[in-house]
């Protein structure tokens, strides 16, 4: 997990997204709560951000927010992940800088906990690998700092030190070890792994 830079809002996003969600929001939430309430258990809310999806893809390069890997989008495994749930902040929904890109997998982990520390605010250098074996820890410099509870219970709530993103991780080291990976593609769609590379001076 890197840090990520928010992008600016598409151009289309507003008449294919937030216009038509913001009209369900008003006429099925607001009259019956507050503008920042959670929903009602069991709404269910219209996807109008899958309408984008492609858009936010291009926007933030493939990577998902949590891995910092690339996402395919030919095989599905790309999502939108609400940071503030909208079933907590219903208000949020439909707003584009509550969007983070995340892998499927990630997006399911998150769910709608409020645990996880946000990449667009994430400072450098919170995350580290060991390269040998993909393991994935809290910098040890930020030992006894709020900070550092929170990436464990991130990387906790994640499974971002799952076996199979250990295993993930070591065949990218491994295969660009043997130039079976250029610096190049690294940097491009492994970018966590490649910001460690780079930090260790494997490169």
């Amino acid at each position: 997990m890197i840090p990520v830079a928010p992008q600016p809002e598409h151009q289309d996003f507003d008449r294919i997204v937030r216009r038509p969600g913001q009209q369900w929001l008003f006429k099925e939430l607001f009259p019956k709560q507050s503008l920042n309430s959670a929903a009602p258990k069991g709404t269910k809310f219209p996807s109008h951000w899958t309408k984008c999806l492609p858009e936010f893809h291009a926007a933030y390069a493939g990577i998902c927010a949590y891995l910092g890997t690339y996402i395919e989008l030919a095989v599905g495994a790309a999502s939108v992940d609400h940071f503030a749930p909208k079933s907590k902040a219903a208000g949020l929904a439909y707003e584009w800088d509550n969007y983070r890109l995340a892998c499927l997998a990630m997006n399911a982990k998150k769910n709608n906990f409020t645990d996880v520390l946000d990449p667009f605010v994430l400072p450098h250098g919170v995350f580290q690998l060991v390269l040998e074996t993909g393991q994935i820890n809290v910098n040890s410099a930020l030992a006894g700092d709020d900070l550092a509870a929170k990436a464990a219970q991130t990387i906790d709530r994640l499974k971002l030190d799952s076996p199979v993103n250990r295993a993930f991780r070591t065949r990218l080291f491994f295969e660009y070890q043997s130039g079976d990976r250029s610096a190049e593609l690294m940097a491009r769609y492994h970018p966590f792994v490649w910001s460690e590379i780079v930090r260790q001076g494997q490169q």
